[in-house]
């Protein structure tokens, strides 16, 4: 026989032959199909919550980051199920957002899934406390927990914060001092902050740790004079991203000095508010919303009063007490904000001037 033609058709043979087994092992290039693995995901408090399939060997579970592939945590031989820490607060960090992924290592190779969850602060309405504070309620319309990394009550007030979405705002320079505290039973019984966090489809009141409604060198003249003004809250997601909301209020009564302080409220802080709030758009350019404003029986009646808009004053500088003092920050982050339409009752939603992550 042809030695060269038998070498041929042997190397043939042994080709066939190994292509045949490579097809029939699993591969890096065709990992386990995700639906095969994984049965569901959900979010429990701060935790996420990742279901297996009874069937399935998992030996390891890994919370990764997809963008960066970063591993948050390791969950060894899970039974099941496996929970992954997402949210702390005690460090205002939360792994939520939208590159954030589970794989799973099966004896026939890895298996991922992404979690696509996000969040969406909502606030409907602002109250001007006695000392010049302000309360407020934030809901999470978004489906993952949502954790405050800060709250800016600026615009047209008093003493404003720093605009979370102006070009200048740098959200690294915020520490770690979001500028709230959960009241009533949303109270902080311990220093973790577990009052920052709101769960998907939840509501927390809070209230400024600063004094947005307050004369920071004294109230002049015509400043309580009832007539209306327009303010702006914003919420900074911890996870990236912020939602800001304007809203109509007035001051009224005779100025009122704080404990010593040179700052001075109206009427000793019985003043009232007209709200009025719009839910951005969650993605820019997915889509446009409009809320009507809602007021109480006492706003209606003080509704009709009108006088000349009071000048916008400037915000205390480093050399006040920290509880009127604000940050003043530099650099880019910005999101999508709500401003007013024609209607003094309503409120558009628009792309601002760059965008943010929705998450």
């Amino acid at each position: 026989m042809n030695r060269r033609r038998f070498l041929g058709a042997l190397g043939a043979g042994w080709s066939l032959l190994t292509a045949g087994c490579a097809e029939s092992l699993p591969t890096a290039d065709h990992p386990p199909d995700a639906s095969a693995v994984f049965a569901g995901h959900r979010f429990e408090g701060a935790e996420l919550v990742v279901d297996f399939r009874e069937e399935i060997d998992v030996q390891r579970a890994v919370l990764f980051d997809g963008d960066t592939d970063e591993e948050y945590e390791t969950v060894e031989r899970p039974r099941g199920t496996a929970r992954f820490r997402v949210v702390f607060p005690d460090r205002l960090a939360t792994a939520v957002g939208s590159s954030l992924r589970v794989k799973a290592e099966t004896p026939d190779g890895w298996a991922r899934r992404w979690i696509p969850e996000i969040v969406h602060a909502h606030v409907d309405g602002v109250e001007v406390l006695p000392d010049g504070r302000a309360r407020f309620a934030v809901e999470n319309q978004g489906e993952a927990p949502l954790l405050v990394r800060f709250v800016g009550v600026h615009g047209d007030v008093p003493n404003p914060t720093v605009d979370p979405q102006a070009e200048s705002f740098d959200r690294a320079s915020l520490g770690l001092e979001p500028g709230v505290v959960g009241v009533g039973s949303n109270r902080p019984l311990s220093p973790s902050r577990t009052d920052l966090v709101v769960p998907a489809g939840g509501t927390a009141p809070f209230e400024t740790t600063y004094a947005p409604f307050a004369f920071p060198d004294g109230a002049a003249e015509g400043d309580c004079d009832g007539s209306e003004r327009t303010g702006e809250v914003t919420v900074v997601h911890a996870s990236g991203g912020s939602a800001a909301y304007t809203f109509d209020y007035r001051l009224d009564g005779e100025p009122t000095g704080l404990d010593g302080r040179s700052a001075a409220v109206c009427g000793g802080g019985r003043s009232t508010t007209d709200s009025t709030a719009s839910r951005p758009a969650l993605t820019a350019g997915r889509r446009r919303s409009v809320a009507v404003a809602t007021e109480t029986p006492l706003d209606r009646r003080r509704r009709e009063r009108s006088s000349p808009r009071t000048r916008r004053r400037r915000v205390a500088d480093g050399r006040r007490s920290d509880w009127l003092r604000y940050r003043r920050v530099r650099s880019s982050s910005v999101s999508l904000r709500a401003t007013r339409s024609a209607d003094s009752r309503s409120i558009t939603c628009r792309p601002s001037r760059s965008a943010a992550t929705a998450a």
